[in-house]
């Protein structure tokens, strides 16, 4: 995965770690066809809360894409999410 696609946040020291500023709508499936965002909310670990991670999908009208995906990186931020996946648009 290319870290210009990735948005990682570090929970434990609370800071943005690799920032990716690219919207969904603003890039090519042939560039890349995912933005990632995480979080290392689960790693080393000793309890199996990373078992209880599922797959969800939301689908959205173009015009709400962009402001979801931020959403969702605020989400990952908070530790609300452990990571998350968007489908490039374009």
């Amino acid at each position: 995965m290319n870290s210009k696609y990735l948005f990682r946040y570090d929970i434990r020291r609370k800071k943005v770690v690799n920032d990716c500023t690219f919207n969904p709508t603003e890039i090519l499936k042939s560039e890349t066809p995912w933005l990632w965002a995480i979080n290392n909310q689960y790693e080393n670990e000793d309890d199996d809360e990373e078992d209880n991670v599922g797959k969800w999908m939301i689908f959205l009208g173009k015009a709400h894409v962009n402001s979801t995906w931020n959403k969702i990186k605020e989400a990952i931020k908070n530790g609300h999410l452990w990571q998350s996946m968007q489908f490039a648009q374009i």
